[in-house]
């Protein structure tokens, strides 16, 4: 009878009251982010400032506005004017192979006491594609336990440039629309995952809705330095699901070639684009 006294004594405690905790959240300076990208195709580019925000802000983040940014490509000074609340744009132009471009922002208030950053990144030699395949498949269709899963698979055919250091970021378009539009869809790897040659390497399923029979795939390859990669891996790890309990390992922050407290990424990228059709294979 003591024995289950004591147990309606632990139930009771442990559901007869509620309390809430105040779970403190210290908030970080604000600083700079910057998110920028050249290439070499002949198009406006873009880069966009914005402001931290703290973790659990569901508002959009807040646009630095009346800032000065500039790219110089070792000639000439290439302007960035705003077009819309944090978003710089240029004139029509297309980066060049072996061009090292520095970026520079000068804002019209200090974020974090600081206003002037600087970033730079070299442009390396394409990619050559030479085609692609898109086939519609099915996942477990031969197991009646499990639930059949249709996907689309992407191989392509290529030669890689091994005489540079280097890695690649895939980006896939379905009838013109950009299927990897987040952090988690978009493709990332180096040069000791696919050596010199791209040969049927499958390396990307889109979700059923996504593409079906006759749907235009295109695949964008960029050509990127490795410490864009390194930063891509870091942002992937700090933006997953984490235990707040202390199970997942500690937040750290993430690399960026951003000069002082700034946070983000300016990169160039070479590319080459195939296109494909989507075949159906689900007999």
């Amino acid at each position: 009878m003591k024995n289950i006294n004591s147990i309606f004594l632990i139930i009771f405690t442990l559901f007869g009251c509620e309390e809430v905790i105040d779970w403190p959240v210290a908030s970080d300076e604000i600083r700079l982010v910057v998110e920028g990208r050249i290439t070499n195709e002949l198009k406006t580019h873009q880069i966009k400032l914005t402001e931290t925000a703290d973790y659990f802000n569901p508002a959009a983040p807040t646009p630095v506005e009346g800032a000065t940014v500039i790219v110089f490509d070792g000639d000439n000074n290439i302007p960035f004017v705003e077009s819309s609340p944090g978003v710089y744009q240029s004139s029509p132009f297309a980066g060049e192979v072996g061009r090292t471009y520095d970026l520079s922002i000068r804002l019209a208030s200090p974020l974090a006491k600081e206003t002037d950053f600087t970033a730079s990144s070299t442009m390396l030699l394409p990619a050559s594609l030479d085609s692609m395949s898109a086939v519609n498949d099915i996942y477990n269709e031969d197991d009646p336990e499990e639930i059949p899963v249709v996907f689309t698979r992407l191989a392509f055919w290529g030669v890689g440039n091994l005489d540079q250091e280097n890695s690649y970021m895939a980006e896939v378009y379905v009838n013109d629309q950009l299927e990897t539009d987040t952090i988690n869809n978009v493709i990332v790897f180096g040069d000791d995952f696919i050596g010199e040659e791209f040969t049927d390497f499958a390396f990307y399923d889109i979700d059923e809705p996504s593409a079906t029979g006759g749907d235009s795939i295109t695949l964008v390859m960029h050509v990127v330095e490795n410490e864009f990669v390194d930063f891509y891996d870091q942002l992937l790890t700090e933006s997953e699901l984490r235990d707040p309990f202390g199970l997942s390992s500690p937040p750290a922050n993430v690399s960026t070639n951003i000069s002082g407290s700034a946070l983000g990424y300016f990169y160039v990228s070479s590319v080459d684009t195939v296109h494909a059709f989507v075949q159906d294979d689900l007999q």
